[in-house]
């Protein structure tokens, strides 16, 4: 089985199986974008509103996307997915537009949306293909978020300072932020630290699910006891 093949056959999940905690699949936007709460909310949308349109594309012109030009059929309704999402954050929120820069034209290269794809092409029912994209790109955002907040937090001091960005053109009501705070820890803003922050999250993750199995083996171990006693009258 090839790799591509492996991760779209995956049972999607927000825990079990995070794109990015578990498949450590499309870091660089996560790690580059998540210096702020309201660009990772922004990337996050973004990234999500990609993945279930081109997941629906797929899903519905699978009859007539042949197999061996699949990957150039993958690129190319992503690329439009993605050119309609860049095209309305520069219509309605420019600001937000130059914090993203390139990102926001790059979430069709991400391996994550192309991989779903791929799973998507092999789906029978489109209900299905909504639902476990919805729960990928759910977990996507939720783990932007989280490294985008720890991040702001130790940089400024704030969560939501720059939430203003996220009010678009034709809303007169402004957002009160503390964006011009002095920063903290400013090294927290930085590559490097997006590294070390996404590890320790993913670390953390682990050591949960290493509790939990240790747990539950311990309950089967104990149930798997107690049925001996019963049958045989002894343990």
């Amino acid at each position: 089985m090839s790799r591509a093949n492996y991760y779209s056959q995956q049972s999607p999940s927000i825990w079990n199986n995070n794109p990015v905690l578990v498949q450590l699949l499309g870091l660089s936007p996560v790690l580059a974008i998540s210096t702020s709460f309201a660009t990772g909310l922004a990337l996050g949308i973004a990234s999500m509103f990609v993945l279930l349109l081109s997941s629906v594309v797929v899903s519905l012109c699978k009859h007539q996307i042949a197999q061996s030009w699949r990957w150039l059929w993958f690129g190319t309704i992503a690329a439009a997915a993605t050119s309609i999402v860049d095209l309305i954050v520069q219509l309605y929120f420019f600001a937000l537009s130059k914090e993203l820069g390139i990102y926001l034209s790059l979430i069709c290269c991400n391996v994550v949306i192309l991989m779903r794809l791929e799973a998507s092409l092999h789906t029978k029912k489109l209900a299905k293909v909504v639902i476990d994209n919805l729960i990928v790109g759910f977990g996507f955002l939720v783990t932007i978020l989280l490294l985008a907040a720890i991040r702001e937090a130790l940089s400024t001091g704030t969560i939501f300072g720059d939430l203003d960005l996220l009010r678009p053109k034709f809303v007169k009501l402004s957002i009160e932020g503390n964006a011009n705070q002095e920063e903290l820890f400013s090294f927290a803003k930085l590559p490097p630290a997006a590294f070390i922050i996404l590890g320790l999250i993913i670390a953390t993750k682990n050591l949960i699910d290493s509790k939990r199995r240790i747990g539950s083996s311990k309950i089967k171990i104990d149930t798997q006891a107690a049925k001996r006693a019963r049958v045989t009258g002894k343990i």
